[in-house]
């Protein structure tokens, strides 16, 4: 089909950046990289912080410009998890961003300038000493032409949200902001397409497809090939709901997941009786619940069971240990699915964590 030629044309061309070339910090690791070796720029950032969500592009560009500079390192760390760290370098709020200079392991600054990866650039290039240029990433939304709307071929389960706009709409102008952030936000989706059509250019064509007024937004899927209309609020969030609740995914601001994402509920109380006695029994009805489950949820709750059986055999001391080795994992570099697929087990191991801390405080 046309928009999946088009998909996977854009990811050969590298307009889906790549991403995870954000080093991860934990307590554990914090100061083995921290450790005087090399320059280390480090976010200090909570998961609920709007401010933090907004610098996660911003933050991955940085780190994408320079991930071929060997003595610069750029990461960041979940400061309201590890508190301790927080501590000690005096963080008072979120984000906050600390230069660690090389031949230190004390900040040498706190970066206090624009949040937009072209400043930030040029702030660790007079750190460092590096000379990196900054090269504006490729959009992420789609320019559809004449051809490519009028022959929309959508296979099953692939979506394609569109803004029928028009150059002279002043609406439209301050609409194209936040309608690109909603193309990073599903920029790692290979099944969603965020597209813009110039309206004005065949306005017989506008017509057929239902536009009267600029910007309109539509969501077309095979199951609905008239297209949805958007009618809600002109913000990215309000829009990345839409495509989300329609589309079954878990995107946010930014890009991230959300943390529901690998999470199944229906699995929480056999999680629970688990965390209480290890007794085998928890796993085999969890098993058992898997087979009443959508696919979708089935294999993620396949993990769920592959966690109870570790926490058997080796104890909890498993989900600290796993949870540190997969935020490893994802400070490499990793495709988009891969990485999402990590993201959705660190949330499941937080789950677990969660439970078994509750269950701890009861005794």
């Amino acid at each position: 089909a046309m928009v999946r030629m088009m998909l996977v044309t854009l990811l050969l061309q590298g307009m889906v950046s790549s991403y995870g070339m954000i080093r991860d910090l934990t307590e554990s690791n914090f100061h083995e990289v921290v450790d005087g070796s090399s320059n280390v720029l480090v976010q200090f950032y909570a998961p609920w912080c709007g401010h933090c969500k907004l610098i996660e592009e911003p933050y991955e560009d940085l780190a994408k410009l320079y991930q071929s500079v060997s003595d610069t390192i750029i990461a960041r760390i979940d400061a309201d998890q590890y508190r301790s760290i927080r501590d000690k370098f005096e963080v008072n709020g979120y984000p906050t961003f600390k230069f660690f200079q090389r031949g230190s392991k004390k900040p040498s600054d706190t970066y206090m300038g624009e949040r937009d990866a072209e400043t930030m650039v040029k702030y660790l290039n007079s750190q460092t000493g590096n000379a990196v240029k900054y090269v504006k990433p490729a959009r992420k939304t789609v320019d559809l032409d004449d051809n490519s709307l009028e022959n929309l071929a959508l296979e099953n389960n692939t979506f394609i949200l569109i803004n029928f706009y028009a150059p002279w709409c002043s609406h439209c102008k301050r609409l194209m902001p936040e309608f690109e952030k909603v193309a990073v936000a599903f920029r790692h989706e290979p099944s969603i397409v965020i597209a813009k059509y110039n309206a004005d250019v065949n306005l017989e064509l506008t017509k057929k497809h239902g536009v009267e007024s600029y910007p309109t937004i539509k969501l077309y899927s095979n199951a609905t090939k008239g297209g949805i209309v958007y009618d809600g609020g002109r913000e990215a969030e309000s829009m990345i709901d839409f495509v989300n609740r329609h589309a079954g995914t878990l995107r946010k601001l930014g890009g991230g997941l959300r943390e529901e994402a690998g999470i199944v509920a229906s699995l929480d109380r056999h999680v629970q009786d688990f965390l209480k006695d290890r007794d085998p029994q928890w796993i085999a009805a969890a098993e058992e619940q898997l087979g009443h489950l959508e696919s979708q949820y089935a294999q993620d709750g396949r993990y769920y069971i592959h966690v109870m059986r570790k926490v058997l055999d080796r104890g909890e001391t498993f989900l600290e240990e796993e949870r540190e080795r997969l935020l490893r994992v994802t400070s490499g570099s990793l495709s988009p699915r891969k990485l999402t697929e990590m993201h959705k087990k660190l949330h499941v191991l937080d789950e677990f964590l969660a439970k078994q801390a509750e269950h701890t405080q009861v005794e």
